[in-house]
């Protein structure tokens, strides 16, 4: 008599987060144990990530913590979206599933972007990344806000005229892909103005269908832009200002050769370390995902460099006298320090408002 199989946890049939999926229970008869296995829908058992046998105790079998199994083999194929077939026995189960290593009950996945982070500050040099899931709802649409500014001056006075302007992204929404919405030459992009015009951009809303994410444009530059992979492993890019500190160790060891002190196995190791200015509160209820990421990257001239964070104090409440804020430390990945580029001299510039002819040399 062949194993019979009966499944004892209610799976539903549509998308399901990896965070969500429950301890799996199932009845067996007609024998004592039973294979079990893993994979990616449609592939065979030599590709499965997770094969076993189970033997029952009476006539049941647990199997736990799938959820982590999966989300580390979504990490590895970097996607945020994946089916898989459970194999218990002859039975055999599909669940398409959204990678999710945090608990978000309430999440919409048709109705929102893969992220937490809806409202948040940028630069004019910004690419703003989102990821959606589903059907895309058609193009993504660009909403933005301008201001006709004579005088450089972002005050409400009889010169300044504000303009609104919806355009198509020029590259369509793939589920399950980023798309990275650049404004660095937003005027060309958007609009029919020149830069020399005197138009500032105030805001964007970016939209599809009932998704959006809001981005408000700050002057200057950032001191720091992140990219790192979110709670739904998918891309998500950050701009702080703040105070970055350079922080350089020296670790070697010596030896007595002729009489002599000699180092050897000498290593440099450079630390960087990070505080904040205040955050918004849309910014302190995401930030825990970057200082949580397990790939980050600072942006250098247009590049991705891969980081390690070392170290990080995140406390966020409800405190409204002071702005939240956070502090954290990072490395570069590779073993070798690197030399400062000139986008990191620059961040590490004296905080203040005078320039370099008032600092204390000229005093």
């Amino acid at each position: 008599m062949a194993t019979q199989v009966t499944l004892l946890t209610n799976l539903s049939s549509g998308l399901i987060k990896s965070s969500d999926i429950p301890t799996i229970e199932a009845s067996i008869s007609g024998g004592d144990s039973v294979n079990v296995w893993l994979a990616p829908d449609a592939e065979d058992p030599d590709n499965a990530i997770y094969a076993t046998t189970l033997y029952a105790y009476d006539g049941k079998i647990a199997i736990y913590e799938l959820g982590e199994l999966i989300e580390e083999d979504m990490r590895r194929r970097g996607l945020v979206i994946c089916s898989y077939d459970l194999h218990i026995g002859s039975h055999c189960k599909t669940m398409d599933v959204l990678y999710c290593d945090y608990i978000a009950e309430g999440f919409d996945t048709e109705n929102s972007f893969l992220t937490t982070l809806s409202t948040q500050r940028v630069y004019i040099d910004s690419n703003v990344l989102v990821t959606l899931v589903g059907n895309a709802s058609g193009p993504t649409v660009i909403h933005g806000l301008m201001v006709h500014d004579a005088d450089d001056t972002y005050s409400d006075d009889k010169h300044n005229r504000y303009e609104h302007f919806e355009v198509e992204s020029e590259d369509d929404m793939v589920p399950g892909e980023v798309l990275s919405v650049p404004f660095y030459d937003w005027v060309d992009r958007y609009t029919s103005y020149n830069p020399t015009d005197g138009v500032h951009l105030l805001n964007a809303v970016i939209r599809n269908g009932q998704r959006s994410k809001v981005v408000y444009f700050m002057p200057g530059k950032p001191d720091i832009r992140l990219v790192f992979m979110n709670c739904f492993n998918a891309y998500e890019s950050l701009d702080l200002k703040g105070l970055l500190t350079d922080k350089t160790k020296v670790i070697q060891e010596t030896a007595i050769v002729a009489g002599k002190r000699v180092a050897y196995n000498r290593r440099t190791e450079k630390e960087y370390e990070f505080v904040s200015e205040g955050l918004t509160e849309s910014e302190a209820l995401s930030i825990d995902q970057l200082l949580n990421s397990h790939k980050v990257w600072v942006m250098f001239n247009g590049k991705a460099t891969p980081i390690i964070i070392t170290d990080h104090t995140c406390e966020i409440d409800n405190n409204n006298e002071a702005q939240p804020s956070i502090k954290f430390t990072w490395t570069f990945a590779d073993l070798r320090p690197h030399l400062n580029p000139d986008v990191l001299a620059a961040s590490l510039r004296e905080p203040g408002i005078f320039t370099k002819e008032f600092t204390y040399q000229f005093c």
